[in-house]
């Protein structure tokens, strides 16, 4: 069997669903390289279609279809090549249109090369290492095709090698990778052109190079190689009144939110463009640093002052990947401190109008002559009480000058000065202190201005707790704990110990009960290995369910009785909604060690742990869903054993195989297994259901299924759960099967939980006499009950009728 068109098909769907993916990723890098998976899945798929076609017509269709993903591919690597080297503003609209008239030709010549042959000039049958296959005979025009492709190929490698002569370190690394994996298809595509026999006709390369644009697409996630992350934006960054704008290191705009957007004039087309081509005042801009400039935006007509400052945007191997600009509008501060300057009489006015905390000094004592309204607001007092009084003890609740004030320094060089300081309330402040002149340049005092940059700075704060924390549990994240680990291992003098935990049953919590129940057995993990490590231990969560601690100057003694901690918790823990269980796996560093090695040695020793308690959690995760399902079902023990004798002598009488009589032992108990997650007062309703509550009653097979399908001893009857209320006649629900789709147990289930219901009577009917409930089963055989299942247990309790009038 040619298992190469199932390759082929198989990597055309996945390039094609990352292409999706990476297509929001909001750069123009991110934008180019979707598009060339896109072209690829197209070249892939209908290949792989062109070597099972059973005839000569459908292969040539299949050809002329996936034609314009082999011709456009190496346009659009050349693209990349382009936009890679910064070089996307020499790529116009004309020229990336000029760049396609070949590829345009050449995809209109395979449609048509029944009529000229200057593609393909015959189509054969060959034999090679796979096997028979049909070769295409390349015709003039294939040659046309081939040189223009490998001369933009050309030309890109140029640029790419000029880029790497330029490149600091890290980028030309990240510029040699992707060079040598973007080389490789043509080699793949080289074998095909010369020597086509030798692989029975078939083209390696859109395999290889769908391999390759996979590559990119990971280096893109894991490296940040064609963006910058936005981090929380939607609820950090968009709804701030400050302005930001994140470049990478050529100055391409990655980001902008909409108060940069508005201050600048910008739309969102300049997402991945040049900010020099695209932002007016970009000269003003590009000069700016940590300290922030005022810039002007305005016209003759109308100024807008704004507040710029810039900042490098580290990642985690402490390289620069860009920077980020912050605007903050400072127009009505600027305006009213102009007219301060102007004249006495209107100081007042604007020193009441201001947000902005201000005050006069006219000693270095740092009495306070005079303060604006928002100064004393600051500190909840009226302006008369903070006036002639030292800032330190107002503010900072000191009894001597602060280490570092700017009104110091300024009295003292007669220079501005700026810093920024946090108060004992918690709240942070840019402080500013300006000296005031007399005609004969002698300080006469020195003007305070505070500007409250609480926001900014708990902005920043949460940045950086969100770079090394997990959003859910609080605990640090993976790569934070990687290089903790990195760190610690390098030293000889401590001994590392590591502890990995994974928690059992996550799987079966997340489809039973939801998420959100998923979400709290997570939080609950976390805050038992809290409670059970030492303060100076670092935890994480290293996955999905899994958890990792790293422990200093311990030995192996110390991690076993962690692990007897973290287990005396679970088992101490309020199993809501399962037993909470967690296998646990630990390591000390060997002297000649790897932290590879390390992370192994853990990881294959949580794993065996796993797999040994694996069936007693499993059945002790079970036997509590029983209980809970017998503490909210109408069946009680005697009934549920009266249940379960019926049911067997019910399969004894069909002749079912032992096998067949587990699986239905074990349904008559867990066949309701999904009510568990429906509200108890609705189980319990002794009146008649709302629509409503009939709908969410019905749900009950739905998620008994689920949750059976994450259980291995209970996948078996899954389907018989999620069938057990389906009718013979195709009425039943949920999907409304008929006949002998229906599940042989389910159907077993249905006529033997109905007599028994009949007998036994519910909050809505009396209970039946035996002859009743029989006359009721035979009335639904064809309806709801399988007929000759039917015929086959009204004889079985006809018998046992005989049996106890005999006794």
């Amino acid at each position: 069997m040619n298992y190469f068109p199932i390759i082929l098909q198989t990597t055309g769907i996945i390039v094609f669903t990352f292409g999706l993916i990476i297509w929001d990723r909001k750069s123009l890098l991110s934008s180019n390289l979707a598009l060339l998976a896109f072209a690829l899945a197209l070249w892939s798929i209908t290949d792989s279609f062109l070597y099972v076609s059973p005839s000569l017509k459908h292969k040539i269709y299949w050809a002329v279809i996936g034609y314009p993903g082999s011709q456009f591919s190496p346009v659009l690597l050349f693209f990349f090549f382009f936009n890679f080297t910064g070089l996307e503003k020499l790529l116009t609209r004309k020229r990336m249109i000029l760049l396609c008239i070949l590829p345009v030709i050449s995809v209109v010549m395979a449609a048509t090369n029944s009529w000229h042959h200057w593609l393909w000039a015959s189509i054969k049958e060959t034999e090679g290492w796979f096997g028979s296959g049909t070769l295409f005979v390349h015709g003039p025009w294939f040659w046309v095709e081939v040189i223009y492709s490998y001369t933009l190929i050309g030309v890109g490698v140029f640029l790419y090698l000029r880029f790497l002569i330029k490149s600091s370190k890290e980028l030309s690394l990240k510029a040699r990778q992707i060079l040598t994996l973007s080389i490789f298809p043509f080699f793949g595509h080289l074998l095909y052109i010369f020597y086509p026999e030798a692989f029975s006709g078939c083209d390696l390369t859109p395999l290889i190079f769908g391999a390759v644009v996979l590559i990119f697409i990971w280096f893109s996630f894991r490296y940040q190689y064609i963006d910058l992350v936005p981090i929380a934006r939607s609820t950090l960054i968009d709804n701030l009144e400050v302005g930001f704008l994140f470049l990478d290191i050529f100055n391409r705009i990655v980001d902008i939110n909409p108060k940069a957007k508005n201050f600048l004039n910008l739309t969102n087309s300049v997402i991945g463009k040049s900010a020099e081509n695209s932002i007016p005042i970009w000269s003003k801009l590009e000069k700016i640093s940590n300290d922030p400039i005022i810039v002007d935006l305005g016209n003759n007509k109308k100024h807008i002052y704004l507040s710029v400052y810039s900042s490098p945007v580290i990642n985690k191997n402490k390289s620069c990947i860009g920077k980020v600009i912050v605007f903050n509008e400072i127009t009505e501060q600027l305006m009213i401190k102009e007219a301060w300057l102007k004249t006495e009489q209107e100081k007042s006015l604007i020193l009441q109008a201001m947000n902005d905390m201000v005050a006069f000094y006219n000693s270095p004592d740092l009495t306070i002559s005079w303060a604006n309204p928002a100064a004393a607001i600051s500190v909840n007092r009226k302006l008369d009480e903070i006036t002639g009084l030292h800032c330190y003890e107002i503010w900072n609740q000191r009894s001597e000058p602060c280490e570092g004030c700017p009104v110091l320094k300024t009295f003292a060089t007669g220079e501005k000065q700026t810093i920024e300081k946090e108060t004992p309330d918690g709240r942070a402040w840019e402080l500013r202190s300006y000296p005031v002149f007399d005609k004969q340049k002698n300080i006469l005092g020195v003007v305070e201005l505070g500007y409250d940059i609480t926001i900014r700075k708990n902005f920043e704060k949460r940045m950086r707790y969100f770079s090394f924390h997990d959003a859910l549990t609080g605990l640090y994240n993976r790569a934070y704990f990687e290089e903790e680990l990195k760190r610690l291992f390098g030293s000889r003098e401590i001994q590392i110990g590591i502890l990995l935990a994974d928690v059992n049953g996550l799987k079966l919590v997340n489809d039973a009960f939801g998420h959100q129940a998923g979400d709290l057995l997570l939080k609950r993990v976390a805050d038992i290995l809290r409670l059970a490590c030492r303060k100076e231990d670092l935890i994480a969560r290293w996955g999905g369910d899994e958890f990792i601690v790293l422990l200093t100057n311990v030995n192996i003694e110390n991690l076993k009785e962690l692990e007897i901690r973290i287990q005396e918790a679970c088992l101490k823990d309020n199993n809501e909604p399962v037993p909470l269980s967690i296998s646990v796996g630990y390591a000390i560093k060997e002297k000649r060690g790897t932290i590879e090695e390390l992370l192994k040695i853990t990881e294959e020793r949580m794993y065996r742990k796993k797999l040994d308690e694996g069936p007693f959690n499993r059945h002790r995760i079970l036997d509590y869903l029983e209980d809970v399902l017998e503490k909210i079902s109408s069946e009680n023990g005697k009934q549920m054993e009266n249940l379960t004798s019926l049911s067997n002598a019910f399969a004894q009488e069909l002749g079912l195989s032992e096998h067949e009589k587990k699986q239905l032992d074990l349904l008559i108990r867990f066949h309701d297994l999904g009510k568990i997650t429906i509200p108890q007062d609705i189980i319990n309703k002794t009146i008649e259901l709302t629509p409503e509550e009939w709908e969410s009653i019905k749900k009950h097979s739905e998620i008994g299924y689920r949750i059976a399908n994450s259980s291995p001893e209970l996948a078996p009857i899954a389907e018989a759960i999620l069938a057990h209320h389906e009718h013979w006649n195709g009425r039943g629900y949920p999907q409304n099967l008929e006949g002998e789709k229906i599940p042989l147990l389910a159907r077993i289930l249905a006529i033997v939980e109905a007599y028994d219901v009949m007998l036994r009577g519910s909050s809505y009917k009396a209970p039946m006499t035996e002859i009743q409930a029989c006359r009721e089963i035979q009335n639904q055989a064809g309806k709801q009950f399988d007929p000759r299942l039917v015929e086959v247990f009204l004889k079985l309790v006809h018998q046992t009728r005989l049996k106890k009038v005999a006794e």
